[in-house]
């Protein structure tokens, strides 16, 4: 990250830092919730989990973590425990499937809903699914690290023989090799050249990338859709709902907008940092004030959860 990008998030965070302390977060049944409706439990269910676990966590496809003497399990929206609280580290469901810690080693492994496994705890590293994938990685006898993929029955697809690896989108990942990064299919086949300083997972059907120290969009067959003015950097991995933000220097402060898959401003530079678009709104600093905004940069309620807005002083610059 640039020196002076660097000291401009340092100086918006430590101006927000009282005030952050000042704000108490409240618990209600809504936070726990997605909106989906898969993911609605009713108050009373809601004042029930909280009087049998110490933490309840938002539902995601259905299931939410919960936490019991530091151990980790999942209920359902009727509050009935599904996954036991004997883990050491559950993630969120994702296309059925629960990324797991155990107690026996600090390794990763993989449970469906019903607690089956689908693989012991034998990684190093590993992603959530994403369309019938993951990333897993291990370390080999010499220490090296190296990526592949394992599908939902826990085989692996594509050999661990990359350096780093990113989820899947239109049928495309990320893999770096000896240094630079491109694309494979699910086959493992190379699809995009292995030729990037950078890439980040397909997000619209567009990725973001850099090469030569230059960031650019790329289309699914690798094709340059245009590359960003210079001083322009990347707030996010990939485009969502079709937008993205960016930011750009200006008098040692980060000024930050958004723009579309064919590079088009469609959201002004005039904020202080923003975050990616999620369901319809993402959220922006302003004037040291935290906002949620619609795709038109139109304000919608300005943010006091402490949580929202200690995610939009976490940038992902590149």
């Amino acid at each position: 990250m640039n020196s002076n990008l660097f000291k401009h998030i340092k100086r918006v965070n430590a101006t927000l830092f009282a005030s952050l302390l000042a704000i108490t977060l409240t618990t209600s049944c809504n936070s726990n919730q997605s909106g989906k409706a898969e993911d609605v439990m009713s108050q009373e269910n809601y004042l029930k989990a909280l009087s049998q676990y110490d933490k309840v966590e938002k539902f995601h496809e259905g299931l939410a973590i919960v936490c019991k003497d530091n151990k980790f399990g999942m209920i359902d929206t009727d509050a009935e425990e599904v996954i036991p609280c004997e883990y050491n580290k559950l993630y969120p469901c994702s296309e059925g499937i629960i990324k797991f810690r155990s107690f026996d080693n600090p390794l990763y492994g993989f449970i469906d809903k019903n607690n089956k496994k689908i693989t012991e705890a034998i990684y190093t590293d590993a992603r959530n699914f994403h369309e019938g994938m993951a990333v897993v990685a291990n370390a080999d006898a010499d220490g090296s690290t190296f990526y592949g993929f394992i599908d939902k029955e826990g085989e692996e697809i594509i050999p661990r023989m990359y350096e780093k690896a990113g989820s899947f989108n239109s049928g495309l990942a990320p893999v770096k090799n000896d240094g630079y990064w491109g694309y494979v299919d699910k086959m493992g086949v190379i699809i995009i050249p292995i030729e990037f300083d950078d890439a980040k997972e397909f997000g619209c059907g567009v990725a973001c990338v850099v090469k030569d120290n230059t960031p650019k969009v790329i289309d699914e067959k690798g094709s340059t859709v245009f590359t960003l003015k210079e001083g322009l950097k990347f707030l996010a991995r990939n485009f969502s709902e079709g937008i993205i933000p960016v930011g750009k220097e200006v008098d040692d402060d980060l000024i930050c907008g958004y723009i579309a898959t064919e590079g088009k401003e469609v959201i002004p530079f005039n904020y202080e940092l923003a975050t990616n678009f999620h369901d319809g709104k993402a959220y922006v600093m302003k004037n040291e004030e935290v906002y949620s905004i619609d795709h038109k940069g139109t304000i919608i309620e300005k943010i006091e959860d402490p949580k929202i807005i200690k995610r939009v002083l976490k940038p992902v610059l590149f």
